[in-house]
């Protein structure tokens, strides 16, 4: 049998096969939740048969459309306006969709028919699709819900009753698929479950607009710290939250996420006398107002704890200096043989223990140190020094240390002095643990190459040595204190994993930066950037201190 037009509007045209009979599969029941939908696309086929059937009969005996003809048009109408109808062949190819269809698709007609039913579902949706044929081809409907594959790249959820037809054998020769657009309700069931996620959030969730920084949402955590209701917060605005930052600073970072100069902003911000983490973000959404979203993480136990670790470490350490001091001191007068002569094998022994002796000082002293700068304890004295001048002070300090590795120490100067105002001693700090370190991992008879240069009003000082070199996964956490790098087949001393650290604290604090670059195998070179002394030091810093912190 032929297929034939419906109407010159195309409600549902190549329906002819629907006149077999059977037209309607036997099937199981349905879910209750999708019966509305079952019934529909039985009564769809039902509809059609109906229709086509009269159709022929009027082809025979031409007459006016009886009220059954009439009332089966007008539900034929009806379904289309409600309903997204695709019909399919035994082969499961598409052989009509109807006006809705190709609305909510955004294909057209002749892009579908002659489709394989699987084209219009995502790759990820490949498995319902088999699922539905099996069904199908057990003579059984199916129902439930799927994604419409749409032209620009997107899905539309449907409600989906597929049902097959079969001829009067029973076999199968196609499907009606009738769906209902449920995008709406999964998207807003969807953000139901979002904000139901961020509500319980332990961290404090706040959003608010990007244009009159009106207050659009507080989860609990948010609230309980604001001491705002759901009742009181929508009449706030962000201004009114008591934080320790001026408004005009504020604004300032946020202008970079409106201009697109960082996409997400961490900062820390002191509420109710307590620290946070503030995580930001603009978002923008399809519809409706653009927003920030800041993720407020308390602090303070953080902070309790690095003030707990701190003290101890400080404790400990002034404890240990004392004794340590003494030790030394009275193993130094055995050896100078104050307290009488002692056998080699004796001075031996005492020379071990006066040499970890020192090491135990100098580990002792640069935990000092650290916690000095962490507290914002150490004073720094900066003058104007010229940077070569300090490097090759701290090449003779360090070149008999080099030489018990059989490394050499070469430095190359700059064109011109390099100016910077530093804390000599702070700086000859830095350079004499880059050279020892450098001497350390560097193989007998190698170079330690040590450079001053100068671009863009900025000075770079670099430490190069040809040895083990550092692993890529070590180098992230290379600057963190008591970090070490196991090197397999080299024998260098292990130090206290905390040189580095020193070195990086102390260079930014002068407000220069450290870096690393490394190629196992063949060598590391540690450089750190300090600003030049003649640099204009009005030039304003257009980083507010807000977000010193990170940004990208």
């Amino acid at each position: 049998m032929r297929f034939r037009q419906l109407n010159k509007a195309g409600l549902l045209a190549p329906l002819a096969a629907l006149t077999s009979s059977p037209a309607i599969a036997q099937v199981t029941d349905p879910a209750p939740s999708n019966q509305a939908l079952y019934w529909l696309g039985v009564s769809v086929v039902a509809v059609c048969a109906g229709l086509v059937a009269t159709r022929l009969r009027a082809q025979t005996a031409p007459r006016e459309p009886s009220e059954t003809e009439k009332q089966l048009a007008h539900e034929v109408r009806a379904l289309n306006a409600h309903a997204i109808v695709l019909v399919a062949d035994s082969r499961m190819r598409i052989v009509h969709v109807n006006d809705r269809f190709v609305e909510a698709s955004g294909f057209t007609r002749s892009e579908l028919v002659g489709r394989p039913t699987s084209w219009i579902y995502l790759s990820n949706d490949q498995k319902t699709h088999g699922e539905i044929c099996r069904h199908i081809f057990d003579g059984k409907t199916w129902s439930g819900e799927t994604r419409l594959r749409c032209k620009d790249g997107t899905y539309r959820w449907t409600q989906t009753t597929i049902i097959p037809r079969l001829d009067e054998n029973g076999k199968v020769i196609g499907t009606v698929g009738i769906r209902t657009d449920i995008t709406a309700s999964k998207t807003a069931s969807e953000e139901r479950d979002i904000v139901s996620a961020l509500h319980r959030l332990s961290d404090a969730v706040v959003m608010f607009s990007a244009d009159s920084f009106r207050i659009l949402y507080l989860n609990e955590t948010a609230m309980s710290l604001l001491d705002w209701n759901e009742a009181r917060y929508p009449t706030k605005r962000m201004f009114d939250i008591d934080f320790e930052h001026d408004p005009d600073e504020v604004r300032s970072v946020l202008q970079k996420l409106v201009n697109g100069t960082a996409n997400s902003l961490s900062f820390e911000i002191r509420l109710s006398d307590r620290p946070f983490l503030a995580n930001l973000q603009l978002v923008r959404p399809a519809a409706g107002e653009a927003r920030f979203v800041a993720i407020l993480r308390d602090l303070s136990e953080r902070e309790e704890m690095d003030r707990a670790k701190n003290e101890f470490i400080s404790t400990v350490s002034h404890e240990l200096r004392s004794p340590l001091t003494s030790i030394k001191g009275a193993m130094g007068l055995v050896l100078s043989g104050a307290a009488g002569e002692i056998s080699p094998k004796a001075a031996e022994l005492v020379e071990i223990a006066h040499r970890n002796a020192d090491r135990l000082v100098l580990i002792v002293n640069d935990i000092l140190d650290l916690e000095k700068i962490a507290a914002g304890r150490m004073e720094f004295t900066l003058e104007r020094h010229d940077l070569m001048v300090i490097l090759r002070e701290a090449r003779a300090a360090n070149n008999a240390y080099a030489e018990r590795f059989q490394v050499k120490i070469s430095v190359r100067p700059p064109a011109a002095p390099a100016w910077a105002n530093v804390d000599a001693d702070r700086i000859l700090q830095v350079l004499t643990n880059l050279l020892s370190n450098a001497a350390k991992f560097s193989r007998p008879g190698s170079e330690i190459l040590a450079t001053v240069s100068t671009e863009g009003g900025r000075h770079t000082v670099s430490v190069t040595d040809r040895g083990v070199g550092i692993p890529q996964e070590a180098l992230a956490t290379i600057f963190e204190r008591f970090q070490q790098v196991d090197n397999p087949g080299h024998n260098a001393p292990r130090g206290s994993g905390l040189g580095l650290s020193i070195v990086k604290a102390i260079v930014e604090s002068h407000g220069g930066s450290v870096s690393v670059d490394s190629t196992p195998g063949e060598g590391t070179t540690v450089s750190f950037t300090l600003d030049d002394a003649d640099a204009d030091a009005a030039a304003p810093d257009e980083t507010p201190p807000l977000i010193a912190a990170n940004s990208s």
